[in-house]
């Protein structure tokens, strides 16, 4: 998280904004992490992808008409995580 916070400093001195911000960050990588298993090549469960399987993603998308909260939005971010692959980098 530190490796995170230094590519955020918080230039106003506005500590508060500054840490709601690293929390947002947090939620989000802990939830991936929460979805990851190393028996799978996939975030959570695999969807069955069928040829028209984006397209079906684009029409159930709710494009909000005003604001909606940082939380609601990550919680959308976080479902189309799912069943994504992801890549185990071995450092």
């Amino acid at each position: 998280m530190n490796k995170v916070q230094k590519l955020f400093p918080s230039m106003d001195g506005n500590d508060f904004q500054r840490e709601e911000l690293l929390s947002y960050f947090k939620m989000i990588l802990t939830k991936i992490d929460e979805l990851k298993d190393p028996n799978k090549l996939t975030l959570g469960e695999m969807p069955e992808y069928t040829e028209d399987y984006y397209n079906r993603v684009i029409q159930k998308a709710d494009v909000p008409k005003t604001g909606v909260p940082m939380v609601e939005v990550i919680q959308e971010l976080l479902k189309l995580v799912e069943g994504h692959r992801y890549v185990i980098e071995i450092m």
